[in-house]
């Protein structure tokens, strides 16, 4: 398989240290491509340039002098548009470690959720950048985000509540795109293109719901691959390592960005934005007030099926008057389903029975 890596780095010298751990943790397995937009200092593009030189056949620069950098939206849309014949686009940030055959472990993650148009993504574990002893290799687990009840504005479509853990052995549905994080087919890059238009607010929204729209699912991996370093780089800071664009004032203040506005996406046909906004609850603190697709208007059976259909939880409810019903499994449970299956009942006046009448199923890929 061949892999694009996509990498945009702005005056970040942790750059050589990303794809200095990633190249020496391939797996050799694969043919793996790193195109990095830099945006930074001649000097700085020489020492890149001298730190790969026993890998340039493999490292693509898109150089841009630091002071015509647009911000991350633009930098990954030109990273977007380097793509070519490769299988695999994997996204990220220019400060970046990861295990080691990572990308053996993000193929067999891909493969294990069954589906083509399947999206790996989460908020990776955090490095330290003084951690030599790699104990960040320790964290083990893949987080799942978890939100507010989701609020449908055009402005805005969740309020973030945290995170819990992938503790399964397999991938599991995760509705949000993290933007330091994707690893998809690269068909994903045409159905969910960067808008250079965009500065940064929006950018995970914007891919979330063209993502989800035009028929991908998002999911967990099984397991921590790459990790990121969360280090504080506000002005305030002690930790503070790198400049940031946006307090580069007399960089911005001069660019004219969109801000996302939900009325102005351009969304997919496969899937609703309704559909999506019902999926989003199960991600949030409202996830055991589970949304049905109808109301059926009677008693039902409720069960949630595996990948391969296979029943992992069931419940009862009499009587339904509502498509609200709520659940009584794990909320990792809900995220480990691909679907739903209603059994309807009804009464029988002539037998004084409850019968089966009706089945009805549901899919959430």
């Amino acid at each position: 398989m061949h892999i694009f890596v996509s990498l945009a780095s702005y005056r970040d010298p942790e750059i050589i240290n990303t794809v200095t751990d990633f190249t020496e943790n391939e797996s050799g397995k694969h043919n793996i491509t790193y195109g990095i937009c830099l945006q930074d200092t001649d000097e700085f593009l020489n020492e890149v340039l001298k730190t790969f030189s026993k890998h340039k056949e493999k490292i693509k620069i898109d150089f841009i002098p630091y002071k015509d950098a647009q911000g991350v939206c633009f930098a990954r849309r030109r990273l977007q548009k380097m793509v070519t014949d490769e299988d695999f686009f994997l996204q990220m940030d220019s400060h970046m470690r990861s295990i080691s055959n990572w990308d053996e472990a993000l193929i067999d993650s891909y493969n294990k959720t069954y589906i083509k148009k399947a999206i790996l993504t989460a908020y990776p574990p955090h490095y330290a950048l003084d951690d030599v002893d790699k104990t960040y290799l320790d964290i083990k687990h893949s987080n799942v985000t978890k939100f507010n009840k989701p609020v449908r504005t055009n402005k805005s479509l969740h309020g973030c509540v945290g995170d819990y853990l992938n503790t399964t052995d397999v991938p599991i549905r995760n509705i949000h795109l993290a933007g330091g994080f994707v690893f998809a087919p690269s068909e994903w890059v045409n159905d969910a293109p960067y808008s250079d238009e965009f500065y940064f607010e929006g950018e995970e929204d914007l891919m979330t719901v063209q993502s989800f729209t035009t028929g991908w699912t998002a999911f967990s991996p099984e397991k921590a691959i790459v990790y990121h370093t969360y280090t504080n780089n506000l002005l305030e800071s002690d930790e503070k390592y790198r400049p940031l664009h946006w307090e580069d004032n007399h960089l911005r203040k001069n660019l004219n960005h969109k801000t996302f506005n939900l009325d102005e996406v351009e969304l997919g046909n496969v899937k609703s934005l309704e559909l999506y906004f019902q999926t989003l609850n199960q991600f949030s603190d409202n996830w055991r007030n589970f949304e049905l697709e109808y109301n059926p208007n009677k008693s039902i059976l409720f069960i949630l099926l595996s990948p391969h259909g296979k029943e992992i939880y069931n419940q009862f409810y009499d009587n339904v008057d509502k498509n609200i019903i709520n659940l009584d499994c794990e909320q990792i449970t809900l995220h480990s389903a691909y679907g739903y299956k209603v059994i309807e009942y009804e009464n029988d006046d002539t037998t004084q029975r409850t019968i089966q009448s009706d089945i009805k199923s549901f899919s959430f890929i």
